[in-house]
């Protein structure tokens, strides 16, 4: 990148214009003042509404990670009983088996 500084050229024409024979009185700009307010109103609503969105969308995560953890808990759980309850079953036929003289 250059390290040149940037030229800037500003010109301004001064002259009679219609606004400066009669300018705007303070009740012409009353309505523009309301529009001016009521936008900000409308953007300070839409920025609150996405804070309120932002922190309902964290807690609902929140929640989700910590449903997922106990189901993943909860699965794990379930198949070390599976584990434990197949390797009894197969102590127990093979018991069963070595009775009935059938291995």
């Amino acid at each position: 990148l250059s390290s040149r500084p940037l030229k800037w050229e500003i010109n301004v024409d001064m002259g009679d214009t219609e606004f400066s024979r009669s300018p705007a009185t303070r009740q012409e700009f009353k309505g523009v003042e309301k529009t001016v307010h009521s936008t900000i109103a409308r953007a300070e609503a839409i920025s609150a509404e996405n804070e309120y969105e932002k922190v309902t969308e964290m807690e609902f995560r929140d929640a989700s990670e910590s449903m997922n953890s106990h189901v993943v808990f909860v699965s794990l759980f379930i198949m070390v009983v599976e584990a434990g309850l197949v390797g009894w079953q197969i102590s127990h036929l093979r018991g069963f088996f070595r009775r009935e003289k059938l291995i």
